[in-house]
């Protein structure tokens, strides 16, 4: 998909550097894939830390992940 946006230039430097990107584009893509992880891990422990579940149902696991 062909999107035209506007970009602070310092973050996008950053983000091509930290993904080691010479193409904004490739940064971009790379940078929306983290973050969506970012935020289903985060709430994948949200809902962790709520209940509790078993492993090989024999040992009890409660544990806040942050």
């Amino acid at each position: 998909m062909r999107v035209s946006i506007t970009v602070n230039k310092e973050l996008l430097d950053k983000v091509m550097a930290y993904t080691h990107s010479s193409v904004p584009t490739e940064a971009v893509n790379i940078a929306l894939k983290d973050w969506l992880v970012f935020h289903r891990m985060r709430e994948l422990s949200k809902r962790l830390s709520k209940n509790s579940f078993y492993i090989n149902n024999r040992q009890h696991v409660k544990e806040t992940i942050i």
